[in-house]
């Protein structure tokens, strides 16, 4: 009888790239940044986030950092970073009762931590978002992609993990409460806050998704 033919599977990748970028040779894993109910993560699917925004307030008269927030992802096979990243971001503020002018910005920091040390690897600060308020909880917001160059070869063994830190950094013209934050929702869901609540920091307009697009050698 004839012996049946045996086909060997090939092994799948276990981070697959998102894209590719021809004219340099670079390929890209795109991150979804969400809130999870223990932990804040960086991951390759797009899964409901447990808070559609993250947001604080200050009444700071001088810019002040408000929110610091770690979104990681950790390498269960070897990468190595080339080129340039991007963080595509909504951010916003809002006004409380006092009528003043509110400003607001993003600083984006690259990080690769090895369970150990924290080390930077690259940062981006966003134009500042000003909004003068009547007092009436309204506001604005803004999406942005922000590049970022990354210094080629830093490498990722297993098991040490790829974090992405948003500040967000705040100040109001007179010491009235202001509200300020970003979206972190992959599914983009709206800001659930109603319209003219004060913490609605993520305008109807604008997306609540936030992404990471990570530059890799192609390997």
């Amino acid at each position: 009888m004839p012996i049946k033919p045996i086909y060997n599977r090939a092994v799948q990748p276990l981070v697959s790239l998102s894209y590719e970028e021809l004219s340099d040779g670079t390929g890209f894993i795109v991150f979804y940044a969400m809130a999870g109910t223990s932990e804040d993560m960086l991951r390759t699917s797009a899964i409901a986030s447990n808070a559609v925004t993250k947001f604080a307030t200050t009444a700071a008269t001088s810019f002040t950092k408000v929110l610091d927030v770690d979104y990681d992802s950790e390498f269960n096979i070897p990468r190595t970073l080339k080129g340039k990243a991007i963080v595509s971001i909504s951010h916003g503020i809002a006004d409380c009762t006092t009528s003043q002018t509110y400003e607001s910005y993003i600083i984006a920091i690259l990080k690769h931590f090895d369970g150990t040390t924290e080390t930077q690897i690259g940062t981006v600060t966003s134009d500042t978002i000003t909004y003068t308020g009547a007092g009436l909880n309204e506001g604005e917001s803004k999406t942005r992609a922000l590049e970022m160059e990354v210094p080629t070869g830093v490498h990722f063994a297993q098991g040490e993990t790829l974090r992405l830190t948003i500040e967000i950094w705040t100040k109001t013209s007179g010491g009235g409460d202001s509200w300020s934050g970003f979206g972190n929702d992959p599914l983009a869901r709206a800001d659930p806050v109603t319209v003219g609540a004060r913490h609605k920091v993520i305008q109807t307009t604008e997306t609540t998704k936030l992404e990471l697009h990570a530059p890799f050698e192609i390997e």
